[in-house]
């Protein structure tokens, strides 16, 4: 009889996702608050969302506690479909703004408010008088998604 050693199954960690969820109200706050309050400063949106990406992908890659090929696979992903896509622009999409209207407005685009909170809302057991709630809203998913580990 052969022996084969007992590796314990390890959980995994949980998302911390409040700072990426301030982040990412700052950033659509800034990018589209900002020039309705005050339309002269929609330079200043721009910029301050282009620093709400920036400040989402070091959360994401440092802070998220994600798996390390989600925290580095995701940012990288985004990056191959943005360049794959340059060739097929429209040229009023590709002169536009002097040729910078789909690099400025891309990395902004790309984060769907509450789409990482969404995702890792599917993997967080949940049980109880939500579970009932979220089973009506989203039959199927109201525990844990088919993308989450373990």
């Amino acid at each position: 009889m052969t022996r084969t050693a007992f590796i314990p199954r390890q959980t995994p960690r949980a998302l911390r996702l409040r700072p990426g969820i301030v982040i990412v109200t700052l950033l659509w706050s800034t990018w589209i608050g900002l020039p309705l309050l005050a339309p002269e400063a929609a330079p200043i949106a721009m910029v301050g969302a282009l620093l709400g990406v920036l400040g989402v992908l070091v959360w994401w890659a440092f802070f998220s506690g994600a798996a390390p090929i989600e925290r580095w696979g995701a940012p990288l992903l985004m990056l191959a479909v943005s360049l794959a896509t340059v060739p097929l622009l429209d040229v009023s999409i590709s002169s536009s703004m002097m040729g910078l209207m789909f690099p400025v407005y891309t990395p902004v685009s790309s984060q769907k408010p509450g789409q990482l909170a969404e995702q890792a809302d599917q993997c967080v057991s949940v049980k109880g008088p939500t579970q009932a709630v979220l089973h009506r809203v989203n039959p199927g998913r109201a525990g844990r998604g088919a993308h989450c580990a373990g």
